[in-house]
Order: C-alpha cells, then sequence, then structure tokens
C-alpha cells in the first residue's frame, strides 16, 4: 500500500498594469520552480508607442519584453514603459541656395544641404537634419517656424528671381497628413498640423514655398528723375508708379512697353498684373508754343484769296482772328505752332496787311516798320514788339520749358500823322 501526498506549490502572480494607457494583459500565475512567458498582449496608449515592461512606473527603460520569459518564484506588478511619439520636421532648399554660416544671438550655425535637405550644425555640434522635435501633443516654440529671407541672420536660403512670402514661407514636400499644405513663416503649429504621430513617429519635410518675383523698371527714355523699380509676386499686381519723370520742353504722359511707343500703355497710379519682367518706357510729348493773332482795334478782311487758295476770316469781341485752312470751313484761333526748341519759318511772322491773306486796318493807323507785331498777353515778355519779317526761337515768345504756352499778337498800332505842305 502506498500513500501519495498532494504536491503542493505555492503560487504567485504577474500582474500587468497599462501606466495610462489601456488594454493591459490579464494577469498571470506563477507556479513554484517555473517558467513563465510574459504575455504577447501589447497595451495601447494614443500618442505614445509600447516599449516594453517594467518593475516601475517611472521605467524609461523596459526590463521585460512581450513573449519573454520571468522566472522569478515572486508576484510582480509590471509597468508599461511608454516612449511619447514625436513629429520630426526638415526643411529643403527647393532649387535655392544655402548660407554656409551664419552667426544668430551669438551662436555660429553651420549649415549644409544633401538633396535641398538641410543639415544645421550648433557650434562645434553634431550636424542634423532634423530641425524640430516636437513631442505629439505639442508645438512648436514660441518662434514658429523659422524665415528664410533673403537677409535672415539665421536659416538664409535665397533664390534668384524668386522669393517667398511670410504668411506661405514653406510647402509640404514629403509626410504631411495634408499633401502640399502650405505654412508660414513665425507662426506656432500643433506637432497635428504636421502628421498623424498618434501611434508612430512621422517625419515631414518642408519646402521653401517659391513665388517668382517680375520685375518693374523704369525708363525715363530722354528725361531724369525715373522712379524706382518695382518687384511684384507672380499673379500678383502693382501699381504704376505716381512719380512722373521729368524732361525739358516735354510733357509726360505715361508709360509704353517700348522707347518708341506713343500711345500710353501704363498710367501712373493704375493697377496691373505682370506675367513677365517689364521695363517701362517716358511717352513725352514735346511742348508747343501756339500763336493767336489780334486785330487789336482794327478789322481783318473776311475773305482772301491767293495761289487759288481761299482763306476765311472773322475776329471775336476780343480782337482774336480766327481763319480757316486754305478753301476749309472750319475756324481755329491758333494761326500755328511751333515746338519747343524750333523756329518760326524763314518768312518769320504774318504780314499784317497783306490783301492776299491776312489783311488788316485800322483806319488813321498804321504799324511801324521792323515793330509791326506787339505781344498783348502770354509772352515771357509782355508788350515785346516783334518784326514780321524776322526769324524767332519759340523761347523767344514763351516758356514752353514744363508746358504748352499760348500768345497773342496784336498789330502794333500807331497814328499816322500827315503832314502838309504849302506852296505858299
Amino acid at each position: 500500500t502506498v500513500e501519495l501526498n498532494v504536491n503542493w506549490k505555492q503560487t504567485k502572480a504577474i500582474t500587468y498594469n497599462a501606466n495610462k494607457g489601456s488594454g493591459a494583459p490579464a494577469s498571470q500565475t506563477i507556479i513554484e520552480g517555473m517558467k513563465v512567458r510574459i504575455s504577447d498582449t501589447i497595451p495601447t496608449r494614443t500618442n505614445y508607442t509600447f516599449k516594453g515592461w517594467a518593475t516601475t512606473s517611472s521605467a524609461t527603460t523596459a526590463t521585460y519584453q512581450p513573449g519573454g520569459s520571468y522566472t522569478a518564484n515572486k508576484s510582480i506588478t509590471l509597468y508599461a514603459v511608454w516612449s511619447q511619439n514625436k513629429v520630426i520636421v526638415r526643411f529643403n532648399t527647393n532649387s535655392g541656395t544655402l548660407a554656409s554660416s551664419t552667426t544668430y544671438n551669438g551662436t555660429t550655425y553651420t549649415w549644409t544641404a544633401s538633396g535641398g535637405t538641410v543639415s544645421r550644425k550648433v557650434g562645434s555640434g553634431t550636424a542634423t537634419s532634423d530641425f524640430f522635435t516636437i513631442n505629439y501633443g505639442s508645438q512648436t516654440g514660441s518662434d514658429g517656424l523659422p524665415d528664410r529671407s533673403d537677409t535672415s541672420t539665421y536659416l538664409k536660403i535665397t533664390r534668384s528671381g524668386y522669393t517667398t512670402l511670410a504668411n506661405s514661407a514653406w510647402v509640404c514636400k514629403s509626410g504631411c497628413t495634408t499633401s502640399g499644405k502650405v505654412f508660414a513663416s513665425g507662426t506656432v503649429y500643433n506637432a497635428s498640423d504636421f502628421c498623424n504621430a498618434s501611434s508612430a513617429n512621422c517625419t515631414v519635410e518642408l519646402n521653401a514655398n517659391w513665388q517668382k518675383v517680375h520685375t518693374i523698371t523704369y525708363n525715363a527714355n530722354g528725361g531724369s528723375g525715373a522712379p524706382a523699380s518695382q518687384s511684384v509676386i507672380n499673379g500678383s499686381s502693382f501699381t504704376a508708379s505716381s512719380t512722373k519723370p521729368i524732361r525739358t520742353g516735354y510733357t509726360f504722359l505715361g508709360w509704353g512697353s517700348s522707347s518708341g511707343a506713343t500711345t500710353v500703355s501704363y498710367t501712373p497710379g493704375t493697377t496691373y498684373t505682370p506675367t513677365s519682367d517689364l521695363t517701362l518706357y517716358a511717352i513725352w510729348k514735346i511742348n508747343k508754343v501756339n500763336f493767336k493773332f489780334s486785330t487789336n482795334g482794327g478789322t481783318v478782311q473776311a475773305t482772301s484769296s491767293s495761289s487759288g487758295n481761299t482763306y476765311k476770316w472773322k475776329q471775336d469781341s476780343n480782337g482774336i482772328i480766327s481763319r480757316t485752312d486754305p478753301n476749309g470751313s472750319t475756324y481755329s484761333e491758333v494761326f500755328y505752332t511751333l515746338d519747343y526748341g524750333a523756329n518760326t519759318n524763314s518768312s518769320g511772322f504774318p504780314n499784317y496787311n497783306n490783301s492776299g491773306f491776312l489783311n488788316i486796318t485800322y483806319s488813321g493807323y498804321s504799324a511801324p516798320e521792323n515793330y509791326e507785331w506787339k505781344c498783348l498777353s502770354g509772352c515771357s515778355t509782355n508788350g515785346k514788339l516783334f518784326n514780321q519779317d524776322s526769324v524767332y526761337k519759340a523761347s523767344d515768345l514763351c516758356d514752353a520749358s514744363s508746358s504748352d504756352c499760348t500768345v497773342v499778337l496784336g498789330v502794333n498800332w500807331k497814328q499816322v500823322q500827315t503832314i502838309t505842305y504849302d506852296a505858299n
């Protein structure tokens, strides 16, 4: 007869704590002297990655891994070890040129780019392309994303003929939740604005968001004082400069697209949208001296004929004479015009008492030879006398250096005195 005793073994337990996560494995029983396989069940925690199990809730390094063995003959509580997920932000020059070294707030930065991806070394430290590492659920620093501007003393990326705008300085190249998303410099972003690191780390790379720049250049085209050039982002508009150039003897009309243009294409103060670089040329109108003539108390002949041409004449209440073109019917007060800098023709002014053309009479009066015309208004020197047979410069009459000017010349009447001889 044999008698068998129950082979009692003391039991212990492994208890699992998700440590702020969820889905911890069920407890396991430990039988003295036997190995226990650590549960393969993995807990979850939003924004964190499970690293394994440890014996304290504050541990950052795992002691046990799922599927591993536990051999100690005692009860234990295993706590999940978590690593907070990260968003890694990188930058790319996107065909721009990266400054090799900058100094910002007393710190020297060394910059390199491989395939456009920017790497940064702070002082004598180690270069890294991981510009920002943001805990998921957190934000960028208070300075936000960097400015890449041409004048930056930190991250300086340039590209000839291009610029970036502060409100759209960067555009997602890869890794973003939203492909092609645009980001502003100097703006604070949540980690989740870049990519979804709720279950694992994620990396984004942002391109410099270059915008083509058109240059508007002004050419005074024979004048001086052209406005400064303007820069315009492609697709944007510019207002043509209100600064007007100057040119002696000419009036500025506006801007044209070639040096020989006579029609204004761009008006100062008006808005335009360019599609390429532009050079705008000043369009000028030469100033004129306008001549009018007055009977100055006399009477003009109504009709005259010469060389088969007929002219019609009339005067207004002030004595200003109007005439028609040869054989015409439309009257004009302006007798003729003279370009600034030019001279009258070789015959000088019209003869005031030419019966075949201009014929003005005034009973008892005549104009003295060599002083037939007198300036009544508009001249630089009013009352100035002119010889009808002399050639004059435009500037002898009035100053058209900045605009047109008009003079009125009247017959320089002098009363005729009669000398009577008596043979006595």
